[in-house]
């Protein structure tokens, strides 16, 4: 667990992760920039963007298809509703990595 944006980078150097789970809003950098870490330093992990704003479509444009797909708003649902969601995230990246595998085969 990070408990600065800016410690981030760090584990995704040494661990591999099946998910982040980052809030969009943060005092050093948004939850665009650590979205933009991870996918540089870890490609193959699903990533759930939380927020306690509305997310402007300026905003929303600025995230690709998959992690818009992934955007919870505060406050969380159920934690039921919460896991379901890392897990739909993982099990899709997943699925993704999967498909260029078949066609190359």
């Amino acid at each position: 667990q990070c408990t600065r944006s800016t410690e981030v980078a760090k584990p995704l150097e040494f661990q591999a992760f099946s998910a982040v789970v980052c809030d969009f809003q943060m005092p050093e950098v948004t939850g665009r920039g650590v979205y933009e870490v991870v996918l540089r330093q870890q490609p193959n992990c699903a990533f759930v963007l939380c927020t306690g704003y509305s997310l402007t479509s300026v905003e929303l444009a600025a995230l690709d298809a998959d992690a818009k797909k992934f955007v919870i708003r505060k406050p969380f649902p159920e934690s039921t509703e919460m896991q379901a969601l890392v897990s739909r995230a993982i099990s899709e990246k997943r699925q993704s990595q999967e498909i260029p595998k078949i066609i190359a085969a």
